[in-house]
């Protein structure tokens, strides 16, 4: 049952919008530092014609787990 008559704080709310600002500055910067690995492990790959080192394949993928 949903009570209507409730009213949320201001304060409570400017948190929250502070917290949701603040996760989209650091998924935007995530997805920068993906982007990064994944075109500097191209040019690797296509120089070296070697596939890229485990650590990399192993931070690649938890960074993309965490996103």
């Amino acid at each position: 049952m949903c009570n209507n008559d409730v009213e949320i704080e201001r304060k409570d709310t400017a948190i929250r919008l502070l917290y949701t600002l603040f996760f989209v500055v650091v998924v935007r910067v995530v997805e920068v530092v993906l982007g990064i690995v994944v075109l500097l492990n191209l040019v690797f790959t296509l120089i070296t014609k070697r596939p890229p080192s485990e650590s990399v394949r192993r931070f690649a993928n938890r960074t993309i787990s965490y996103l």
